[in-house]
């Protein structure tokens, strides 16, 4: 080996590359750590590699510096063990539903139980439709009380393609909310370019061509 000495005067450690001693190279490497994988500067993941291992207590070399993802286990194998251990803990513990009280049916997340679950995700989506047109959830449930929990046009109760909501039927010249519809009749009135005499000659045609055979 060549004589290689670091910038620091201390023997450099490494063959190929500029001459680096060990100290020099980790604390080039806490930099580079801390410039790419930390630019907030205040990760909880930073500090010091644990001195034994906290699953089966082998004795490790630790860094001297402080690194982003500091050193818990001696092996993989370790680790996957302790997050096993970690799971079955989890799953033996009782959660109570943060809503209701009752037992829950989740393991992980917030502690919902399956109706609780339910009527959180109807508000969330419910909250999604509402929001562009300015009405809280208390008006929504009175329009949909006053229409029996139909669609103003069809009569059905099914929200359609999959929602759990109504849509929300507004006049696009004033803005204002005119009722709730299934996604079937809110598209056919799009599509009828919002025009009531168009609608109206729509309808006309139906009740014209509904006894005409198609083939003499």
């Amino acid at each position: 080996m060549s004589d290689r000495t670091c910038l620091c005067g201390a023997p450099a450690s490494n063959r190929k590359g500029p001459p680096r001693c060990r100290p020099c190279r980790a604390e080039r490497v806490r930099l580079a750590q801390l410039r790419f994988r930390d630019k907030g500067r205040g990760s909880p993941q930073r500090g010091l590699d644990e001195p034994t291992c906290i699953w089966c207590g082998v004795t490790m070399t630790p860094r001297p510096y402080e690194v982003l993802s500091p050193k818990r286990f001696c092996t993989s194998t370790c680790r996957d063990r302790f997050h096993t251990e970690q799971d079955r803990l989890r799953r033996l513990i009782t959660r109570v539903c943060c809503r209701c009280g009752d037992a829950p049916t989740n393991r992980t997340g917030i502690p919902y139980c399956d109706a609780c679950r339910n009527n959180a995700k109807r508000e969330q989506a419910r909250t999604r439709v509402l929001r562009p047109y300015g009405i809280s959830l208390k008006d929504y449930d009175q329009l949909l009380t006053a229409q029996r929990g139909r669609c103003a046009i069809c009569g059905t109760t099914d929200p359609g393609h999959g929602h759990k909501v109504f849509a929300i039927d507004h006049c696009h010249e004033g803005g204002y909310v005119r009722g709730l519809l299934c996604r079937n009749c809110n598209s056919a009135i799009g599509l009828l370019q919002d025009s009531p005499d168009v609608i109206e000659a729509a309808a006309r045609y139906v009740r014209r061509t509904r006894q005409i055979p198609l083939f003499p």
